[in-house]
């Protein structure tokens, strides 16, 4: 999730709740008794970004590469750094089983690194060791919708930027079908041609985050 560049009404079905989302600084405008929580290392990014936002609102998490909360008796939370898109971007793996991953990883394709903060190698690095050392099994989603609302990460390593050969590491926005349904089967396939953008990934953008 990126509250500094969240906008408009939610996606559907959550657009039919009453509430529109313009922002971090508006949020916590109008919810004066949070705080937003955030990597160290992003808080000058944010605050550069919303300037309105008091400095005393935006709260450091986890230095360490991985940290871990408990919320209530259910749930635990292992806070996992992903720097990339943007040095304290941040990983939350639920109950060692769903990953909600932010912008570092998207259905077949990884985060820009061309805005200010982002760092191609860390990418590379956070996608081959940090998220590729997890189990196949957890179920991951992105922090934009791009026509598939969930992946895996046994799919994104066999077909998308977990693998050895990182396909969709340079990836086009056009390389996506916008609004398709997400099924898995279609999906395999579809992601089976990314690998083509690889061999021209000196022209255009290298990352689509959106």
């Amino acid at each position: 999730m990126t509250p500094t560049w969240c906008l408009g009404s939610p996606p559907p079905p959550y657009d039919n709740i009453p509430i529109k989302v313009s922002g971090l600084a508006t949020l916590l405008k109008r919810l004066p008794h949070i705080k937003a929580y955030v990597h160290p290392l992003d808080i000058p990014y944010i605050a550069q970004a919303n300037p309105s936002i008091p400095a005393n609102r935006l709260v450091p998490t986890f230095t360490e590469v991985t940290e871990t909360m408990n919320i209530g008796k259910r749930t635990k939370v292992r806070f996992i750094h992903t720097p990339g898109h943007s040095p304290g971007s941040q990983a939350l793996l639920i109950n060692r089983s769903r990953l909600v991953v932010g912008d570092t990883l998207l259905c077949g394709l990884c985060g820009r690194t061309d805005l200010p903060g982002g760092d191609r190698r860390m990418m590379e690095k956070t996608l081959r060791h940090t998220l590729g050392s997890l189990d196949d099994r957890v179920v991951v989603y992105p922090g934009h919708d791009y026509g598939y609302e969930w992946s895996t990460i046994g799919i994104e390593r066999e077909k998308g930027c977990l693998g050895e050969d990182l396909v969709g590491f340079d990836a086009r926005p056009t390389d996506i079908e916008k609004g398709a349904k997400p099924d898995v089967q279609k999906r395999r396939s579809m992601l089976s041609t990314l690998g083509a953008n690889l061999k021209n990934k000196d022209k255009g953008h290298w990352f689509f985050n959106g």
